[in-house]
């Protein structure tokens, strides 16, 4: 009896750590997609399964995406050491994916990928 006890106990725990985690509502890689092309018109996002299967749950973007509607400001940068990017990338969008659950990580100098936090 004792073992159905814990295991009935760890069964709540699993439930309520998934609950937990899933509060918030996150947008799915198609939702996320749309989102970052409304806000960033000159930017591509493909779904991550394009690139690989084991991407899947990521968002792939990369090189000639820009941040601003005319172009110009680069949204991907590996070699910049301005304030402007994290890591190679622009910080707004880092701010935009950071803000819906996901972060930004490089793959390459020109390639990257969004994440589910």
């Amino acid at each position: 009896m004792d073992g159905l006890v814990r295991k009935g106990r760890v069964d709540q725990l699993i439930t309520i750590f998934t609950l937990q985690s899933n509060d918030k509502d996150m947008k799915n890689v198609q939702e996320m997609i749309t989102m970052l092309k409304a806000k960033f018109p000159k930017a591509w996002f493909k779904d991550g399964a394009e690139f690989n299967d084991s991407s899947s749950k990521a968002i792939w973007t990369g090189e000639e995406s820009y941040i601003d509607k005319e172009g110009i400001i680069p949204m991907f940068n590996y070699y910049s050491e301005r304030d402007c990017y994290q890591f190679g990338a622009h910080v707004a969008l880092c701010k935009a994916v950071e803000a819906e659950g996901y972060y930004v990580e490089c793959y390459d100098p020109g390639t990257f990928f969004i994440y589910p936090d």
